[in-house]
């Protein structure tokens, strides 16, 4: 299959499974209300931290590391997966009484209960899809995420229509991470097994511990503005935000997170293999180079878009019981336009087999987490939290983008291509908030969009070096998969 079939394909699937997500979300919320979706958001900041603990990059590992095709490795790896699901899945039960009570949802208990469920799902997948996606056979992933996601859109929609409370929410996350499970082995090459190796555990170790520290900073980075919403007033000790305003935050943020989750996957299940199989580092920096350019672009429409028509469009998929969320969806999404740029650093540092450069950026993102506390403790408006996400998301590129710059030199160095995007980011949504105001949404938002098509024709008539950088990317899109491999 040619790498542009196999981009395409795998783009698609997550595309469609992140569609599944986004509805479920807006159903999920149309039957239950804000104050519910308020609720189902703390459940999400417990699965999240349960993945905290997850992210060793056992997928990651495989695809990496030398000896990651061979049995031993994923026997070795998922005999730690189903321990670490096992430990989980007993401290969820442990932790859901006093978790109920500081989320002030003691109603929920039964709730955060059945989460229990997930971690030992997870804990048992059967890893050879990851084997698949090292020789560049992305498909189980793909069908693990849309059949996953589509099953717990059907059982969110009947259960929610059945109990219409935070139910919705728990059954869909738990059918979800079971239907996953259950895929991974229908599809898997090798059956699932468990032993151990301690060679292959102690590399894996290595290669884990700074994504399991960057787990719980990307937790903190993620959820951390969610969990300031949610327990500002208990440290206050007055009244300001309720479970409404924290449903209000959270579809917002599953929106804007959709294009970081297609990029992110993206990024690791096909570019991460090919820029690991470069055969020097010119080769390497040309393919990341093209890679930054194509997400550049990517996170500069998505801009435009958010910042112009995305309060509109929000109250058309959620209600008007959801108020205006105009300002609080531009600035979200600004921040994951900005993220979907670290990615691409991420994915330069990985492909030497280097997981710091997360852990370094994710240091640093938590400073937008720490402001929006602040922001929280003195009563501001979600908008300010939105921004302080905006800030920590530009303080952690920049830490990711100088780390990645000097550790692995001429391999991925590209000089000042990602400062100008992030540039034409922030100038991006200036435009089109004002714009929005004065000239209405829509319109601003097709003008927007015919002035990025005017600049890119004018680049690309008067600058040799962006015509490259697109002639680069088609040559990705066209290249086999007897070519790429070299």
């Amino acid at each position: 299959m040619s790498t542009k079939r196999r981009v395409i394909g795998f783009a698609a699937g997550r595309a469609t499974s992140q569609v599944a997500v986004i509805l479920r979300g807006i159903l999920i919320a149309r039957l239950v209300g804000p104050e519910n979706m308020g609720v189902a958001a703390t459940f999400m900041v417990v699965v999240s931290f349960v993945e905290m603990f997850s992210t060793t990059g056992s997928d990651r590992f495989l695809i990496q590391d030398e000896e990651g095709a061979e049995p031993k490795t994923a026997r070795t790896l998922q005999l730690v997966a189903m321990l670490r699901g096992i430990v989980l899945a007993l401290a969820i039960l442990a932790l859901a009484w006093p978790v109920s009570g500081a989320f002030e949802t003691r109603a929920a208990v039964w709730g955060y209960i059945a989460l229990a469920i997930i971690p030992l799902c997870r804990g048992l997948q059967n890893l050879d899809w990851a084997v698949q996606q090292r020789a560049l056979r992305p498909k189980t992933s793909v069908l693990m995420g849309v059949i996953g996601e589509v099953s717990a859109l059907l059982v969110a929609v009947i259960v929610g229509y059945i109990t219409r409370d935070w139910w919705a929410s728990v059954a869909s996350m738990v059918t979800q991470a079971f239907v996953v499970s259950l895929v991974s082995h229908f599809r898997a090459e090798r059956r699932w097994t468990i032993g151990f190796d301690r060679e292959i555990a102690r590399r894996a170790f290595r290669f884990a511990t700074p994504l399991f520290v960057s787990g719980l900073l990307l937790f903190l980075a993620m959820q951390g503005d969610r969990v300031a919403v949610s327990i500002a007033d208990s440290l206050r000790g007055s009244a300001t935000y309720d479970l409404a305003d924290l449903g209000r935050y959270a579809v917002a943020g599953s929106i804007a997170l959709l294009p970081t989750v297609i990029c992110s996957d993206l990024a690791y299940a096909v570019f991460l293999p090919w820029i690991r199989a470069s055969t020097d580092d010119a080769v390497a920096r040309r393919r990341r180079r093209d890679i930054v350019v194509l997400y550049g672009v990517f996170g500069l429409l998505f801009v435009a878009g958010v910042s112009t028509v995305g309060g509109p469009i929000l109250t058309l998929l959620f209600g008007q019981s959801f108020g205006n969320m105009a300002l609080l969806i531009a600035l979200l999404g600004t921040a994951q336009a900005v993220r979907i740029l670290r990615v691409t650093a991420n994915v330069a540092a990985m492909s030497t087999g280097n997981t710091k450069n997360i852990l370094f950026g994710s240091i640093g993102r938590t400073t937008g987490v720490g402001l929006a506390l602040a922001m929280t403790l003195y009563g501001q408006p979600l908008e300010f939290v939105a921004a302080c996400a905006v800030g920590g998301e530009l303080i952690a590129l920049s830490i990711a983008e100088f780390h990645v710059q000097r550790s692995t030199r001429s391999r991925a160095g590209l000089g000042w291509l990602v400062p100008g995007i992030v540039a034409l980011i922030a100038t991006t949504l200036i435009l089109g908030v004002w714009m929005s105001r004065s000239a209405g949404p829509w319109l601003s938002c097709a003008a927007l969009f015919l002035l990025a098509g005017v600049a890119l024709a004018a680049c690309w008539q008067f600058s040799p070096t962006l015509r490259s950088n697109i002639r680069e990317i088609a040559a990705l899109l066209r290249r086999s998969k007897g070519r790429t491999a070299t």
